[in-house]
C-alpha cells in the first residue's frame, strides 16, 4: 500500500505526492483537513496516499497502448499483466487466424483515420490505405501474438 509523505522543507511540513513527489502544499497553506492528516501520519506513521493533480488524473494512453491493449483484448489477456519488456513477450498468447484478420483491418482502419497515430509511430503525417496495411503486417510480424494453426486439417 502506498502512503502519504510528508516532509519537512525549509522548516515547514511539506505533503507530497506519493507518485511523484512534487509538492502539494506546504505547511502555511494547510486546511484543516491537511492537518489532521499530517498528526495521523506522526502518530501512525502510515496514511492513504496523496496525489498531485497530474498523477491523480488517468492519463490517456498512446497509440501504441491503445493497439497492444485491443491486441491484449482480442485474446483474453490483460493489458496491465503482459510484460513487454521481456524478451519473447508476444509468444505469450495466440490468435486464429479470423481475429489475427480482424485486428489487421481494425488496426488498418485505425492507422489510416488517424494521423496523429501514424506520425506515433512511424513519424509520418499521410499514409495510404496500403502504406497502413502493409505497416500492419510488418507489425504483426514483429509483434503479433502466435497465430494458432489445426495441424490435423492443414497438412490434409
Amino acid at each position: 500500500m502506498k502512503t502519504a509523505i510528508y516532509k519537512y522543507n525549509n522548516g515547514n511540513g511539506a505533503l507530497l505526492c506519493s507518485r511523484c513527489r512534487v509538492i502539494i502544499r506546504e505547511g502555511i497553506d494547510f486546511t484543516g483537513k491537511d492537518t489532521e492528516l499530517m498528526m495521523e501520519i506522526l502518530r501512525n506513521g502510515k496514511v492513504e496516499a496523496q496525489y498531485c493533480e497530474d498523477c491523480d488524473t488517468p492519463k490517456s494512453l498512446t497509440h501504441l497502448e491503445v493497439i497492444f491493449s485491443t491486441m491484449c483484448m482480442l485474446v483474453g489477456a490483460d493489458y496491465n499483466s503482459v510484460d513487454r519488456t521481456k524478451e519473447d513477450w508476444y509468444l505469450e498468447y495466440e490468435w486464429t487466424p479470423e481475429i489475427e484478420k480482424q485486428f489487421s483491418e481494425w488496426m488498418s482502419d485505425y492507422l489510416h483515420k488517424l494521423p496523429k497515430a501514424q506520425l506515433e509511430l512511424y513519424g509520418r503525417r499521410y499514409m495510404r490505405k496500403d502504406e497502413c496495411r502493409e505497416a500492419v503486417q510488418m507489425f504483426l510480424l514483429s509483434y503479433g501474438w502466435k497465430t494458432k494453426t489445426n495441424w490435423r486439417t492443414e497438412n490434409v
